[in-house]
C-alpha cells in the first residue's frame, strides 16, 4: 500500500483502468469455457443413455420376436406331424439316417418349406429334435443331425440345454460356441410341440450372431469412434466390438480370460441400473460410457455405448482457443485505452498542483492557461474555479481595508443586535448555549437553565463532564471538535439521560469567531424531537416489517394502484405467475386477459365496489403462459383516499391434482375389488355346479344306455346330454375367467358362432328392434378362442341393444364376409400385412357416441351408463380379445345416427387334423374300485357304471372312513377314484395318507373346481390321473383301464 501512494497519479490512473477492463474480460472468459464444457459434458450424457435405452429396447423385441416365431412354429400342424414321422422313420432304422430311405423321403418332403421358412427369418439352422433327444431334422444337415442331444459332443452345448428347458416351455438360450457349426456362436430359440396335450418333440431355431451385430454395429449419434456393444452375465462380449478384431464375441468365448469386461458399467448393468461414467475402453482410450441392463428370459446382459472423450470435447478446444485469442485481443485495447485516458486525466490536473504551489508561495497573480480553462469536462469546471478564485482573493485582499473602516460603523448596530438577540434567546423553547475553547459555559438561555434544573451561579463556567456522565460529556465535546475544524455550521441528533428516560435533541453547532476570525466560542441550538423520532422510528419499523412480510412471504402477492396498474410484486407471485418482476410491474390489471375469462376481473370489480375481501379458486393460463391452480384473495384499501388492491395468490394445482388423482384411483380401486369378487364367486359357482352337472349328466348317460336306440326317449336324453355338455363349457368358461387363462387357439368358422349369438338375440331383445344379417358361411377360418368371439359378439350386440332401448325400436346389423385388404388400405396400420382378412360388422341405429368420448370408449371402467347398469369394462375386454387375435377394430359414429363397430381378422387356412374318435367300446375290467366322494348321487353313479363294466365298486361318502376302511385291508382294492372337495379331509390328502400305507398306489382324482390342485401339481403328487367334473362315465372307465394296465 505504501508503494502505492509512492506512485504518480498518472501511474495509479493506468493501474486502475487496467485491472478494471482485464478482470471481468479473463473472468468472463473462464467462465463462458467452465459453463460451456459443463453443458456440452451434460448433453452428451443425456444422448448416450438415450441411444443405450434405444438399443435395449430394439435387443428386447429382437429377442422376444424368436420367442414368438419359435412358439408360433411349434404350433403349426406342419411341424407335429413332420418331428413325428421323422421320428418314427428314424427309430424304425436303428436311431440313423444314413441309407435310411424312408427317412430321405420324408426328409425331402419336408425340407423346402422348413428351409423357405429359415432363410426367410434368416436363420442359421432348424431343428426338430424327438423327445428321447434325437437330431431328426436339421436344415444344414451338419454332422448333428442324426446324433443324440445327450451325446458326449453335444450334451454340454447351447442347444443341449435348450432343448431341456424347451420340452416344458417356450425358451431363448444365451450365446455360446456351437461345434457342430464350425464353432460359431449359438444361441436357440427353441418351444415344445405337442400332439392332444402330450410333447412330441422340440423344434430349436440357430440365432446367428450377425443378427445382434446387425443392431449392435449401427453407429448413428456415436461420431467417428463411438460404439455399442453387448456383454452377457459371464462378462464376455455378446456382439463384436468395433474397434479391435481381437475383441468378437468368438474371441472373446475362444479366450475368456483375457477377453472379459469387467467393470463398473458392466457390475452396475447387472444390478439393475442404468446410467453414464467416464470410463477407459478395452483399448485403453478415455470415453464417456452409458450402460443400461436388457432382461430376456432367464438371462442378463449389459447395454454399453462408449463415445470418444476426446472427440466429444473438441468443440470445447475449439472454444477455447477462440477465448484466448478474444481475451488476449481484448488486453490489448484495455491497455492502450487505460493509458490514453490516463494520460488525458492526469496531465491537468498536474498544471494545476503547479498553480496551487504557487499560491502557497503567496503569488496571487497566477492566472490559469486558456486551454484549460476552456474545456468542457471536469477539469475544466475546476480550472475555471481556481481561476476566479485567484482573482477575487487578490481583489478581496484589496478590499480588506476598506471593510475594516466599514465594521467601526457597524459595531453600535451590531449592540442593538445583540439586544434583540438577546431577547430573542429569553423566550425561545430551544436552548441555546455558548461554551468556550476549554468547553466551559459561558453562556445559556432560560430555557437550558430550566431543562437541565440550574441557575447562572451553578452553570457558568462549568464543563459538559461537570454537568453530564462521561459517556455523554465526551460526545458533546466530539461534536464540539467537529464543528472547530469545520469551521462551520453543523447538526447533530444528541441524546441525553433525563428522569423520564433518554430525550433526542437535534442540535445546530457553529463556531463563533473573534474580529481576527478566529473561533473562540460554539454556540449550540438544541430542539428537543425526542417525541418526533419515536413516531419516526414507529414508522419506519412498521414499514420495514411489511416490506419484509410481502417480500420473503410464500403467499404470493401483488398490489395494484386506483388505476389499475401494478406497483409491488413479490417472488412469490411472479413464481406463481411464471413471469419476471420486470414484466409483472409493467401489467395492468384491466388488460389481463384471463382475469377476464376466468370471472377474477368480475369479482375484483365486486370486490373495490363493495369494498370487502374476496376469495375465489379458479383454473387459468397466465399472460405468461404458465397453466396452474389459484386460490386468489382480493383485499381492497385505501391510500391517501384513493383505493389499492392487494392480491394474495396460492398455487392448489397439487392439491386439485392430488384430488382428482384420489378420486380416479378410488374409483378403479372398487370395480377392482368388484372384478375380484366375481372372480371369487366364479370358481365356487363352477365346483357347485360341476358336482350337479356330473349327476344330472351321469343318470341322463345311464338311462341312455338302458334304453333301445328306437325308443324316443333317448333322443329326448341326447338332447339333455347336449345341453349338459354346454352347461360343462359355460363352466369351463366360468373357470378361466376366475383363473384369468389363457384360451386354445384353432381355426374357427366364425359364422358358426354369430348364427348361435343371432338366435340367443332375438329370443332375448324385443321384437320391436329388427336384426338384420348378411352372413357369408365361405368368408374362411380363423386362428381364434371360440369363447373370446363369441364374448365380443355378444358385448358389441347387448351395447348395441342398450343404445335402443330408450326408443324401445331399432335396427341391429351384422355382417360377416371375407375381405382382401392391400397395403395402401393398411398404410396407416403399422405392423399388420396385407392379405386375407374376415370382416365382422355391427351396426346400429341407437344415440350413437358423442365426439368427446370416442377416444375414451376403450380405456377400462369408462362408461356413461347409469350406477349398476354398466361397470366400463365391456368395449375394453373386447378391445382386448380382438387385439390378442392380431385383430384391428375400428368405430364409426355419428350422434343420433347410430354406430357401426368394424372388425378385421387375419383369415387363416383350416388346420388338417386327424379326427379323433371316441371309441364306443366300454373298457370292462374286474378290479376292486374305491370310490369316494361327499355326493351320495355321485357315488350311486359311479358305482352303478362301474359295477355295469365288471369291476367290484365300494363306495364311501366319507374320506376319514375311506381311510379308515384302507386301513383295515390296504391289499383289498386295487385302485381309488377320489373327489378332491371334501370335508375333513380332501382328496389329495386322502392320496397322501393311503401313499404311506402303500407305495406308488392307483389313485384317480376328480375335481369341479380347485385352486389348490391341478393335474401339474396332482402328478407331482404321484397322483395317477386328474380328471375335471363333471367325467363321462366312458372316460372314467378309459383312464381307470389306462392307469391300472400302466407299467408299474
Amino acid at each position: 500500500m505504501t508503494m502505492l501512494k509512492r506512485l504518480q497519479l498518472h501511474s495509479r490512473l493506468l493501474m486502475s483502468f487496467a485491472l478494471i477492463g482485464l478482470v471481468p474480460l479473463i473472468f468472463i472468459g473462464l467462465f463462458s469455457l467452465f459453463y460451456a464444457q459443463k453443458i456440452l459434458f451434460s448433453q452428451l450424457k443425456k444422448d448416450l443413455v438415450s441411444i443405450c435405452d434405444a438399443k435395449s429396447i430394439s435387443i428386447k423385441n429382437f429377442l422376444s420376436s424368436h420367442e414368438s416365431n419359435v412358439k408360433t412354429l411349434a404350433a403349426s400342424g406342419g411341424i407335429v406331424d413332420a418331428v413325428e414321422t421323422l421320428e418314427e422313420a428314424f427309430d424304425e432304422m436303428g436311431g440313423t439316417t444314413e441309407d435310411n430311405m424312408l427317412w430321405q423321403a420324408l426328409y425331402h418332403r419336408y425340407y423346402p418349406w422348413l428351409t423357405q421358412y429359415t432363410n426367410e427369418q434368416e436363420y442359421m439352422d432348424l431343428y426338430l429334435i424327438s423327445t428321447d433327444g434325437d437330431i431328426v431334422f436339421s436344415v444344414t444337415r451338419k454332422n448333428d443331425l442324426g446324433k443324440n442331444i445327450m451325446d458326449e459332443s453335444l450334451r454340454n452345448t447351447s442347444l443341449a440345454f435348450c432343448y431341456k428347458k424347451a420340452l416344458q416351455r417356450v425358451f431363448l438360450s444365451d450365446f455360446a460356441l456351437y461345434p457342430p457349426h464350425d464353432n460359431e456362436p449359438a444361441a436357440f430359440a427353441g418351444a415344445p410341440i405337442y400332439r392332444d396335450g402330450e410333447v412330441s418333440g422340440v423344434v430349436a431355431l440357430y440365432i446367428s450372431i450377425d443378427m445382434i451385430n446387425r443392431i449392435m454395429l449401427r453407429r448413428s449419434g456415436l461420431g467417428g469412434a463411438g460404439e455399442t456393444y453387448l456383454v452377457g452375465e459371464d462378462f464376455l462380449l455378446r456382439s463384436d466390438a468395433y474397434h479391435s478384431p481381437e475383441y468378437t464375441v468368438k474371441g472373446s468365448f475362444e479366450n475368456p480370460d483375457k477377453r472379459k469386461l469387467q467393470n463398473s458399467a458392466t457390475l452396475q448393468s447387472f444390478m439393475g441400473f442404468t446410467g453414464c461414467i467416464t470410463a477407459t475402453n478395452y483399448v485403453g482410450q478415455k470415453v464417456i460410457r452409458a450402460f443400461s441392463p436388457v432382461v430376456i428370459s432367464e438371462m442378463t446382459w449389459a447395454v454399453i455405448a462408449d463415445l470418444n472423450h476426446k472427440e466429444a470435447f473438441e468443440p470445447i478446444r475449439v472454444f477455447k482457443m477462440i477465448i484466448i485469442i478474444a481475451v488476449g485481443i481484448g488486453m490489448m485495447i484495455v491497455l492502450f485505452l487505460s493509458l490514453f485516458i490516463s494520460g488525458k486525466i492526469s496531465g491537468p490536473i498536474k498544471r494545476l498542483t503547479e498553480a496551487t504551489e504557487n499560491m502557497k508561495a503567496g503569488r496571487y497573480d497566477i492566472r490559469i492557461d486558456n486551454d484549460l480553462t476552456q474545456s468542457s469536462d471536469e477539469v475544466g469546471i475546476l480550472a475555471r474555479s481556481f481561476d476566479q478564485m485567484t482573482r477575487e482573493l487578490d481583489q478581496t485582499m484589496q478590499d480588506l481595508v476598506s471593510e475594516i473602516r466599514e465594521k467601526e460603523i457597524a459595531h453600535e448596530a451590531l449592540r442593538d443586535k445583540e439586544e434583540r438577540l438577546q431577547s430573542i434567546l429569553n423566550n425561545t423553547t430551544s436552548m441555546v448555549f455558548l461554551k468556550d475553547l476549554e468547553n466551559r459555559i459561558i453562556m445559556a438561555n432560560p430555557q437550558y437553565k430550566k431543562v437541565f434544573g440550574y441557575k447562572d451561579d451553578d452553570l457558568i463556567g462549568k464543563t459538559d463532564s461537570d454537568l453530564f456522565s462521561r459517556e455523554v460529556a465526551d460526545r458533546f465535546i466530539e461534536n464540539d471538535r467537529k464543528v472547530l475544524e469545520a469551521d462551520g455550521p453543523i447538526q447533530f441528533e444528541e441524546k441525553v439521560n433525563m428522569p423520564d428516560g433518554i430525550h433526542t435533541y437535534l442540535t445546530v453547532k457553529f463556531p463563533i469567531h473573534d474580529k481576527d476570525g478566529r473561533p473562540y466560542a460554539v454556540c449550540g441550538i438544541a430542539t428537543d424531537i425526542t417525541e418526533l423520532k419515536r413516531k419516526e422510528q414507529a414508522i419506519s419499523d412498521a414499514l420495514s416489517f411489511n416490506e419484509k412480510i410481502i417480500s420473503e412471504s410464500p403467499v404470493g402477492m401483488v398490489i395494484y394502484d386506483e388505476n389499475g396498474d401494478c406497483i409491488e410484486i413479490n417472488k412469490s407471485m411472479c413464481a406463481l405467475i411464471g413471469a419476471e418482476k420486470e414484466a409483472a410491474l409493467a401489467q395492468n390489471y384491466h388488460r389481463i386477459e384471463n382475469w377476464k375469462e376466468g370471472g377474477l376481473y368480475d369479482l375484483v370489480s365486486l370486490a373495490i365496489a363493495r369494498d370487502q375481501h374476496q376469495m375465489m379458486e379458479f383454473h387459468s393460463t397466465t399472460s405468461f403462459g404458465k397453466d396452474v391452480w389459484l386460490r386468489t384473495f382480493l383485499m381492497p384499501f385505501k391510500v391517501s383516499g384513493k383505493t389499492h388492491l392487494l392480491v394474495m395468490g396460492i398455487d392448489i394445482s397439487q392439491t386439485m391434482q392430488a384430488q382428482k388423482e384420489k378420486e380416479r384411483m378410488e374409483g378403479q380401486l372398487r370395480q377392482a375389488h368388484k372384478m375380484e369378487a366375481i372372480g371369487t364367486l366364479a370358481g365356487g359357482i363352477a365346483h357347485d355346479f360341476n358336482n350337479i352337472l356330473s349327476a344330472i349328466l351321469g343318470y341322463s348317460q345311464m338311462a341312455r344306455y338302458e334304453l333301445p336306440e328306437e325308443d324316443p326317449v333317448r333322443g329326448r336324453l341326447e338332447k339333455v346330454i347336449q345341453a349338459g355338455d354346454r352347461a360343462k363349457e359355460l363352466v369351463r368358461q366360468i373357470l378361466s375367467f376366475s383363473r384369468k387363462s389363457d384360451q386354445d387357439r384353432i381355426p374357427v368358422r366364425i359364422h358358426f358362432i354369430l348364427e348361435e349369438v343371432v338366435k340367443l338375440l332375438r329370443a332375448t331383445i324385443p321384437a320391436t328392434i329388427r336384426i338384420e344379417t348378411d352372413i357369408d358361411p365361405d368368408c374362411g377360418f380363423i386362428l381364434a378362442d371360440s369363447t373370446q368371439i363369441h364374448q365380443v359378439v355378444m358385448n358389441l350386440c347387448t351395447n348395441a341393444f342398450q343404445s335402443m332401448e330408450e326408443d324401445d325400436s331399432g335396427v341391429l346389423s351384422l355382417s360377416l364376409n371375407g375381405v382382401e385388404m392391400t397395403k395402401k388400405d393398411l398404410e396407416n396400420m403399422a405392423g399388420y400385412d396385407a392379405g386375407p382378412y374376415v370382416e365382422l360388422k355391427i351396426a346400429d341405429t341407437g344415440m350413437g357416441i358423442p365426439k368427446e368420448n370416442l377416444d375414451r370408449i376403450f380405456d377400462p371402467y369408462f362408461t356413461t351408463k347409469d350406477i349398476g347398469k354398466g361397470s366400463g369394462m365391456g368395449l375394453a375386454v373386447v378391445h382386448g380379445i380382438v387385439k390378442s387375435h392380431d385383430g384391428m377394430l375400428f368405430v364409426h359414429s355419428e350422434p343420433e345416427s347410430g354406430s357401426e363397430f368394424r372388425i378385421l381378422f387375419p383369415r387363416t387356412d383350416p388346420v388338417k387334423q386327424e379326427r379323433v374318435v371316441r371309441s364306443q367300446e366300454v373298457k370292462k375290467g374286474n378290479e376292486h374300485v374305491l370310490v369316494v366322494d361327499d355326493e351320495d348321487s355321485l357315488v350311486e353313479i359311479a358305482k352303478i357304471r362301474l359295477e355295469s363294466m365288471g369291476y367290484q365298486v365300494t363306495g364311501v361318502t366319507s374320506s376319514p372312513e375311506a381311510l379308515e376302511m384302507f386301513k383295515q385291508d390296504p391289499g383289498r382294492f386295487d385302485i381309488l377314484v377320489t373327489d378332491q372337495t371334501m370335508p375333513q379331509m380332501t382328496g389329495k390328502q386322502l392320496a397322501n395318507e393311503i401313499f404311506s400305507l402303500r407305495e406308488a398306489f392307483p389313485v384317480i382324482l376328480c375335481s369341479g373346481y380347485s385352486d389348490k390342485i391341478n393335474e401339474a401339481i396332482a402328478e407331482e403328487s404321484g397322483i395317477s390321473a386328474f380328471i375335471m367334473k363333471p367325467v363321462e362315465m366312458d372316460e372314467l372307465s378309459r383312464v381307470i383301464r389306462q392307469v391300472l394296465d400302466a407299467d408299474p
